[in-house]
């Protein structure tokens, strides 16, 4: 499937599959340019497939983009034949044998510094996560966690020039009280778009969001300012006063800062900030490797941040490893930040005020005290025994009035990351040889409408039938593509 979305770009052309490849031919009298499955490629393994394409695909793709993305997932294949993009796919981490993830590495190290990766991997246990990260970062890469939100070739081309604001800041900043700990909530894992095209939404749509009882903190990935507006538009136009937007880790886009070689954070550093400031953020989260002690982050690492960003905030870690320090402020360029560990909880609402109930205790010195809670559902039960309030560095965060008491947030019984993604439906097998090619005419997918018709357009949704391509195959909402397409030359693999 790799293999035939890459020729389908260099090709011009359009991957279907079998299914369809011998009826639009005869229709339309397409060529058919490529078959997968009787091509020379079909009895290579996985991995000299791999390594062929890196020398015979690889020159002609874009270099600019990467993606790592399961053979069986469909969805993001318009964007990436429209970029031009290599895809590969290798097992990750504890899935992966030796010799997979050395082709991963062969991979990472052929392909240029400071790009992005699309797409996503089966990570069961989260090391896999944490391994594939832990090596990208190392080869100056980041991710971008999409597979299953379609019609993204579509999405880049509307307000990608436009200005997205979010809700202003209501009311005055309070001040802060001696011996009271301002608890600041926050949903994760909105650097993966999926995540952000779904159960975000879902939380998103809950009535104790932005009920103006209750702040939260939202992360979002700064790039959805280029490759999908219209969802970011969405979740500004329809939020509150509180509700405040922060960039997910580790800005535009997901790795781990302290583990960059030489030279690649100060320009991951530049292009954060630039989409931070599309995006209209300015706290953003970070992560380093998990670890079962404290998570280090290097002096270094955020003074990098602070002078290269310029955030009102920064937040740190997505887990309970024990900590020596709970906040403080960092130093870089001139500037200074305040820095925050968070906590996750996703068990019980006991689970969050047993944390809350140790960073008390922990702290004996007077004075305020700032903390940072993940969460993933949204409850309107409330303990009335415990109150807060919110710092004002807090207050620039989540851009609201204290709540005079913590309103408590039962989390998802999920564990940390994603749901398990929805599959799309597909005609035959997904597998490497269920797939052709069909070349259309020179026009793109990818073009851009004018300024003009671009504001002129508004959608209360992104997936509204205005936006969604109609495919050549039933999508998930049953729509069908109306005739065959106009092309001139038609490509296949079974």
């Amino acid at each position: 499937m790799n293999v035939a979305t890459m020729k389908a770009a260099q090709q011009g052309a359009v991957l279907v599959g079998p299914d369809l490849a011998e009826s639009l031919r005869a229709r339309s009298n397409l060529p058919i340019t490529f078959d997968y499955a009787t091509s020379d490629w079909a009895p290579l393994g996985p991995i000299a497939t791999t390594d062929r394409a890196l020398r015979e695909l690889l020159p002609a793709s874009s270099p600019s983009l990467l993606a790592i993305l399961p053979p069986e997932r469909w969805a993001i294949r318009d964007y990436l034949i429209a970029t031009r993009t290599f895809v590969f796919y290798e097992p990750q981490g504890v899935l992966a044998t030796p010799a997979e993830t050395a082709a991963t590495m062969r991979v990472l190290r052929a392909t240029p510094r400071g790009i992005p990766i699309l797409g996503w991997f089966e990570s069961p246990t989260l090391t896999e996560e944490n391994s594939f990260v832990q090596m990208a970062s190392a080869e100056g890469k980041f991710i971008v966690g999409v597979q299953e939100l379609p019609n993204l070739s579509v999405l880049t081309a509307f307000g990608r020039a436009d200005t997205h604001r979010q809700v202003p800041v209501s009311g005055s900043i309070p001040n802060l009280e001696d011996n009271k700990t301002y608890v600041v909530l926050a949903v994760p894992d909105g650097d993966n778009v999926d995540f952000v095209s779904g159960r975000m939404r879902e939380l998103w749509s809950e009535p104790e969001r932005g009920n103006r009882t209750m702040p939260l903190a939202w992360s979002i990935n700064p790039l959805l300012a280029d490759l999908a507006p219209p969802l970011l538009d969405w979740y500004y136009d329809t939020a509150t006063p509180f509700d405040r937007f922060i960039a997910a880790p580790s800005g535009a886009g997901y790795l781990y800062p302290d583990y960059t070689g030489p030279g690649d954070l100060p320009a991951y550093l530049s292009l954060t900030d630039r989409y931070m400031a599309a995006a209209d953020l300015d706290v953003v989260w970070l992560l380093n490797a998990f670890t079962a002690s404290e998570i280090p982050y290097s002096d270094e690492t955020l003074s990098a941040y602070v002078g290269g960003v310029h955030p009102v905030g920064i937040v740190l870690d997505y887990d309970d490893q024990p900590r020596t320090r709970d906040a403080w402020v960092a130093a870089g360029g001139g500037n200074a930040s305040p820095v925050i560990r968070s906590t996750h909880f996703w068990t019980t609402e006991d689970n969050f005020f047993g944390k809350l109930d140790a960073a008390l205790a922990a702290s004996s010195n007077g004075g305020s005290r700032l903390r940072s809670e993940g969460t993933w559902r949204l409850s309107r039960r409330r303990r009335s025994s415990r109150s807060s309030a919110m710092s004002s560095s807090a207050k620039r965060a989540l851009g609201s009035k204290p709540s005079r008491r913590i309103r408590s947030l039962r989390p998802c019984s999920r564990h940390l990351w994603i749901p398990p993604p929805r599959r799309l439906p597909m005609h035959g097998p997904p597998c490497r040889a269920a797939m052709r090619i069909v070349r259309p005419e020179t026009h793109t997918l990818h073009s851009r409408p004018s300024a003009e018709s671009a504001r002129a357009r508004r959608f209360s949704c992104p997936c509204s039938s205005s936006l969604r391509q109609e495919h050549s195959r039933p999508s998930p909402r049953g729509h069908r593509r109306r005739g065959p397409p106009h092309a001139s030359r038609l490509t296949s693999a079974r």
